[in-house]
Order: structure tokens, then C-alpha cells, then sequence
């Protein structure tokens, strides 16, 4: 019993742990979708910065919300998309 109670804590903390870790790397943005090429859809945010991803159905001019990762770095070059909401 000692032992599976040692290991649902173990497991517990670990999943804290990564949540906690992807919660602290990933940020918001407001983009406009500029360019959809196939299933590629371009968007630029407030900075001008272009941001594409992989999917359909949106259209030129759909204003959106980037959910970034910014793979724990101060600049932004590296940063990805991870989630669009519309």
C-alpha cells in the first residue's frame, strides 16, 4: 500500500511540474490573418511580426488570438504557435 501511495504522489508531482513549466513559456497574442496559401494561414500582429501555421478554414482578415510558446527564450525568433483561438 506504502508503495502505491509513494508512487500516486511521485506521479502527482510530476504532472504539477511539466503543467506548471508549459504554463510559465506560453503567452497571448492578437494577430489578423493576412495570407492563406493551402493549408497555411499567415497572421500579423500589433508589432508586424508574421506568424503562419497549419490549417483551413480561416480567411484574409479573420482577427485572431495566438496561444505562443516562447521556448523559454527573450527573443521572439524562436517562438511558436501552439494554439489559435478565434
Amino acid at each position: 500500500m506504502k508503495t502505491v501511495i509513494r508512487a500516486f504522489i511521485i506521479t502527482f508531482v510530476l504532472v504539477c511540474g511539466i503543467a506548471n513549466a508549459k504554463a510559465d513559456n506560453t503567452y497571448t497574442i492578437n494577430a489578423t490573418v493576412v495570407n492563406v496559401e493551402s493549408d497555411i494561414v499567415s497572421c500579423e500582429d500589433s508589432n508586424g511580426d508574421i506568424w503562419e501555421f497549419y490549417s483551413e478554414g480561416y480567411k484574409v482578415n479573420d482577427m485572431l488570438i495566438l496561444v505562443m510558446d516562447s521556448n523559454h527564450t527573450e527573443t521572439i525568433y524562436d517562438d511558436m504557435v501552439v494554439d489559435v483561438q478565434n
